[in-house]
């Protein structure tokens, strides 16, 4: 089904099919500053005209065996032209929205999760050097459990949109200039953002970098259907062909480039080292997921037999803990390695556990400070006496940059690696507080969201539950 263009200056950001050759037409690149292919009308081979704003919102579907994004509007035309077995709809549909519109959840207070409300605002137009990107997954993490009830020890602004994980895909391209040439990115793209999509590559030393993360300081989250971001702070994903692969790499901004900021921003990991990690939260469990793909000896402590069970059988944990009934478990861990200490450790718990991770750490070992958890249960540890005796690396890591994301997800891709999702919610109100709650709870094993983990699609969400 081929189509041409009438006059106008909007895009439409789609692909259709030309039945001239049975292949897809990619109009995607179109662009307003592209006067002579412009598009503002299209018209169908039954020459029904349509406009663009007619044309919105698009949606997956598979025509004649193969994937095809098109308009809803133009769904009663396929079926009256080759019969309503050509257009195969899969069980989701993307939202049907006014293009100028979306739905944006802000935190109006900060005691408490009621506080979390719906609110309708303009899609932001991408500028120079940005793209709009439609937010498919969100993934919640600790900090966003922090953040409502108003204990995250980092400035927050007011009204915030919360949460910093998303996946999601590109929409449409802001304009070029000389300086500013047409990006690698297009329309059609699986992107990721980082958690500080100013923070591309090294050490982040700027006194204000905690400012320009996501959903902290003066930075707006990702709860939103759509956002404007830089192009050159986005990471190209592996093509997301269902809603699940979005679910799947929303899990990972935070915690992975935490994780692999852990592993090799400093004393890098190597394989045949023993990595200790603490709990079965999202940090612990993709420390767990990429020590073990990188070839490291894994050991991870919970109270709950049942999620040590799933570490072990599931995710490929070498050596469990139970904590309650093992109260001194960093003497079971230099038992389980023959006195010799582990070389990683990822401490999540803070000042309550740091006594024991520092006695589970061998010498010349990494503690990486990523949580905190628990509180002090007694003395503090004699951290300074300790790091010098065993010649420790005691090191903060509160993110990681760009770079250490991307790499991490060209690892992740190449070894098909993929994070559990413990649940998965809807883009609701009462279903995300439903999420803040559950991870609050402490019931979840790794990363839990509400299009996701919060899913913007209306997808079946029970058969993303972990068993």
């Amino acid at each position: 089904m081929a189509m041409t263009k009438g006059n106008g200056a909007n895009v439409i950001d789609a692909r259709w099919i030309d039945t001239s050759n049975g292949m897809f037409i990619d109009i995607t690149g179109l662009r307003e500053r592209d006067i002579e292919r412009s598009p503002g009308v299209w018209s169908c081979k039954n020459n029904h005209r349509y406009r663009t704003d007619e044309l919105w919102p698009l949606r997956r579907t598979e025509f004649e065996g193969a994937e095809a994004w098109i308009p809803y509007a133009f769904d009663k035309v396929l079926a009256d032209e080759y019969g309503p077995k050509s257009l195969v709809t899969e069980e989701w549909h993307g939202p049907k929205m006014s293009p100028t519109e979306q739905t944006v959840f802000r935190l109006t207070a900060f005691d408490g999760f009621e506080n979390l409300q719906s609110f309708r605002e303009p899609i932001p137009k991408p500028s120079v050097g940005e793209v709009l990107v439609r937010v498919r997954s969100v993934s919640l993490n600790y900090r966003d459990i922090a953040t409502a009830r108003g204990t995250y020890p980092l400035r927050v602004k007011d009204n915030v949109i919360p949460c910093c994980d998303m996946a999601g895909e590109v929409v449409s391209i802001g304009p070029t200039t000389e300086l500013s040439k047409a990006p690698d990115l297009v329309v059609g793209d699986a992107v990721l953002s980082p958690v500080c999509p100013s923070w591309l590559y090294g050490e982040d030393k700027r006194l204000d970098g905690l400012d320009f993360t996501l959903a902290a300081g003066k930075q707006d989250g990702v709860l939103r259907e759509y956002i404007a971001m830089p192009v050159h702070s986005l990471i190209k994903l592996p093509p997301c062909k269902a809603p699940r692969d979005f679910v799947q790499w929303a899990a990972t901004p935070c915690t992975v480039s935490t994780v692999w900021n852990a592993f090799y921003g400093n004393t890098p990991l190597k394989p045949g080292d023993t990595v200790l990690v603490l709990g079965t939260g999202g940090v612990s469990v993709t420390a767990l997921v990429l020590a073990k793909a990188a070839g490291a000896t894994t050991i991870v402590t919970s109270s709950s037999d049942k999620k040590l069970d799933f570490a072990q059988s599931q995710l490929g944990a070498d050596y469990r803990i139970n904590y309650k009934n093992t109260p001194d478990w960093a003497a079971e861990v230099q038992r389980i390695t023959d006195g010799k200490g582990v070389d990683h450790v990822i401490e999540v718990g803070g000042v309550g556990t740091m006594h024991q991770s520092l006695a589970a750490a061998g010498r010349g070992g990494v503690i990486t400070v990523i949580g905190f958890l628990t509180e002090s249960q007694g003395n503090l540890p004699d951290v300074t006496m300790t790091a010098l005796v065993k010649s420790l690396i005691v090191r903060g890591v509160a993110g990681g940059s760009k770079q250490q994301l991307e790499e991490a997800v060209k690892f992740m891709g190449a070894r098909k690696l993929e994070l559990p999702v413990d649940k998965v919610f809807a883009f609701k109100r009462e279903d995300i507080i439903a999420a803040l709650n559950y991870v609050e709870s402490g019931s979840h094993i790794g990363k839990t969201a509400p299009n996701i983990v919060v899913n913007l699609e209306d997808m079946n969400t029970s058969k993303y539950t972990t068993p």
